[in-house]
């Protein structure tokens, strides 16, 4: 008896154990996360939430070989050093993937040139030849990425693991790329499990579209920082990625109170976070469930929140949020913390240039416009010192310009001589020649600008219909600007370089509109022809419709009154028919008819005539 009792108490000590080792073991399975938090001044938090998949998660499986799709960017914007450090970094991938992965190469610009015809291993001859020609390739035209984008998964149909690989600026001038047939695309390869992996190469990065498609796929980004591909291991990292593991959950959920954008659950990866925006009050403590299969039962992955950093520079994230409240989170581009850093660069950037125009406005007593970027600052930070000492100076000078100058406006003093510094303290700076010159390379520049604003603006709506205008009226715009040269040599690059991209733009638009033009005379000169065809259809019916009365008039209604020339006519009648038409079967039907009447009539006519002779001897 007591030999049972002992065993019964062993046995439930040891469930306990089990027990408890596996409340441990779950307790474990909640992972920390650290959050950034901004708080508006109307009292809305707003937030960035970075989830990263559990290493130890079942749903991650090991994927030993993949088939791998490479899109190339080989538009005009890939040039000199861009070029060599795009194919560099293409060399340094082929050379770190895997023995039993397999690669597909395609060349995009205006239109996607397959360099392999179908699979091969990354170590074969018929790479290395596609490597070959790709690096002889001009890069000429621009880029349509969405066709790309289909290439490459219509190329993904096998039962291999498969994911894309782009390298390229992201740009897709050639084919702007449209917000509800970027989301297609990406779900199709969301739903088939094929991330996107990019590295950004070229002069201008358009990293929303290289993040978003990172983000909505569970692929990763890497930026050309200057540095050669083997030095920085750019080809091994992106090799890694290719083979990391991803996790495409079900739902995620947060708890009431709380928007998270995107709605959409989004892939998780073990190597980078996944990075939600979100509106609410998110604590420390809060647990952040998500289903990685299936949304039955009770959820396989959960995230606690641990640090909240309330940092004032953290205003960026309710740009992030506001803006992508339109499309359901579709534009959050944030995969991974490089490109949260990034979209904080970019918001202080933005807001460094506004000031710097609203401190130059102020400069040259615009005062309207000082105060008016000073508010628009203010608007996206609140707490932006910079804004609130702009707008604090603005009111300081419009009331000392009161003072001295009462109501007299600016262009009345710029009018004035010079007056004597004793007679008028404290407008030195005003007569100063070195700030006037100063004031008057600021006006030039900003009156250029804006000339050169409308001039792109009427290129762009004149491209479409009529290009070869639209190209006349940049190269124009080219040779004003490169011309001028008492401007701020950087706004002036700027403008070069804004109007020299438009100008490839509208060379590829009239490539284009030209081709569409040969196609619509192409299109006319059928139309035309068809009409012709018809219209000769129908005059040969009409004619053969009076052709066939007149033998059955010839042969019903003048040849029974006695008109024996009635049979030939008909005859010659017939075979006109048969002539407009050959092989016709009333026509010959008619011809038929006719003959056979004719011969009829001769051999009644001399039977006939043999009787009246024979009667007459």
């Amino acid at each position: 008896m007591r030999l049972r009792s002992a065993v019964a108490l062993w046995a439930f000590l040891a469930a306990l154990v089990l027990v408890s080792a596996t409340s441990v073991a779950q307790a474990a399975s909640v992972k920390s996360v650290d959050v950034l938090r901004y708080t508006a001044p109307d009292g809305e938090t707003y937030f960035a939430l970075p989830l990263v998949a559990p290493a130890n998660s079942k749903s991650l499986q090991a994927v030993p070989a993949r088939d791998v799709v490479i899109l190339v960017d080989t538009s005009a914007s890939q040039t000199g050093s861009h070029r060599v450090q795009s194919l560099a970094v293409l060399n340094d991938v082929l050379a770190s993937l895997g023995k039993t992965d397999r690669v597909r190469l395609f060349a995009v610009d205006v239109q996607t040139t397959a360099l392999t015809s179908d699979w091969a291993p990354v170590e074969s001859d018929v790479v290395a030849e596609a490597v070959v020609r790709l690096s002889r390739r001009a890069p000429l035209g621009a880029t349509r990425l969405i066709p790309a984008l289909d290439v490459a998964a219509l190329s993904l149909t096998g039962k291999r693991p498969g994911t894309v690989l782009y390298i390229g600026d992201g740009m897709s001038s050639a084919e702007l790329v449209d917000t509800d047939d970027m989301k297609k695309m990406l779900t199709r390869f969301r739903n088939r499990h094929v991330p996107i992996h990019s590295y950004g190469v070229g002069p201008r990065l358009d990293l929303q579209v290289l993040g978003v498609m990172a983000q909505q796929t569970g692929g990763t980004v890497l930026v050309d920082r200057g540095r050669k591909a083997d030095e920085s291991g750019v080809g091994r990292r992106i090799a890694t990625a290719i083979h990391g593991q991803v996790i495409y959950p079900v739902k995620v959920t947060v708890p009431e109170g709380i928007t998270l954008l995107p709605s959409q659950a989004l892939p998780l990866r073990v190597d980078r976070e996944t990075i939600y925006v979100g509106r609410g009050q998110l604590e420390t403590g809060t647990v952040v469930s998500g289903w990685s299969s299936t949304v039955e039962g009770s959820a396989d992955l959960q995230w606690r929140v641990g640090d909240l950093s309330a940092e004032s520079g953290n205003a960026f994230l309710a740009t992030l949020f506001r803006g992508a409240e339109s499309t359901d989170g579709f534009t959050v581009a944030l995969a991974g913390t490089e490109m949260l850093k990034t979209a904080r660069h970019e918001f202080d950037t933005q807001l460094d240039g506004l000031l710097r125009q609203g401190e130059n406005a102020l400069r040259i007593r615009n005062f309207e416009a000082a105060e008016r970027i000073g508010l628009s600052v203010r608007g996206l930070d609140p707490d932006n010192v910079r804004a609130a000492a702009l707008l604090g100076a603005n009111e300081s000078v419009q009331a000392q310009s009161a003072g001295k100058i009462g109501d007299t406006t600016l262009a009345a003093v710029q009018d004035q001589p010079a007056a004597d510094p004793a007679d008028k303290p404290g407008t030195a700076e005003a007569t100063d020649p070195i700030q006037q010159a100063q004031e008057a390379i600021l006006v030039r520049t900003q009156k250029l600008q804006l000339q050169v604003e409308r001039l792109l603006e009427e290129s762009r709506t004149r491209a479409a219909t009529e290009p070869q205008a639209a190209l006349t009226q940049i190269k124009r715009g080219l040779g004003t600007v490169r011309g001028t040269t008492d401007i701020d040599p950087a706004v002036r690059n700027e403008l070069l370089r804004r109007l020299s991209n438009l100008k490839r733009f509208v060379e590829v638009s009239e490539e284009h509109f030209e081709r569409q033009r040969q196609e619509r005379q192409q299109s006319v000169a059928a139309r035309e022809s068809q009409l012709r065809i018809e219209t000769d259809l129908e005059r040969d019916d009409e004619r053969m419709k009076r052709l066939l009365k007149e033998v059955a008039h010839l042969l019903y209604v003048e040849a029974p009154r006695g008109n024996r020339d009635a049979f030939p006519e008909a005859e010659d009648v017939a075979q006109r028919a048969v002539e407009l038409r050959p092989g016709d079967g009333a026509a010959t039907a008619a011809r038929f008819s006719a003959e056979a009447a004719h011969q009829l009539d001769m051999a009644y006519h001399l039977r006939n005539l043999r009787a009246d002779r024979f009667l007459g001897v």
